[in-house]
């Protein structure tokens, strides 16, 4: 619904034209948003990027993927920033093949 009305207006949820909103308006819906949910302020809205990020790669998307939806052009840049989350992943697989080499896999 709300979709809906605001593709009326703008293909952009915080526009109030056609044009994509300014930084400034995204971080003042933010503000407004993080205070009524009562989230600590120490919450920045760049912080949910990371987060997103994050829980993607770590769900088992692929990095690719999570790329495009950050927004970088390679996926090698996002492998830069997030390498941590990857990092986590392999070490998963390593006790995954170890069990598969001790013959605990069924």
């Amino acid at each position: 619904m709300l979709r809906a009305d605001r593709e009326a207006v703008s293909p952009f949820l915080f526009a109030l034209d056609d044009r994509p909103p300014s930084p400034a308006r995204i971080g003042w819906w933010w503000t407004r948003a993080r205070r009524a949910a009562g989230i600590d302020p120490q919450w920045r809205l760049h912080d949910l990027r990371h987060w997103t990020a994050t829980a993607a790669i770590s769900g088992g998307h692929d990095v690719r993927t999570v790329a495009g939806r950050l927004g970088h052009a390679n996926p090698a840049m996002t492998m830069r920033v997030y390498a941590h989350v990857v990092e986590g992943a392999d070490e998963a697989v390593a006790v995954t093949l170890g069990q598969a080499l001790d013959g605990d896999l069924t």
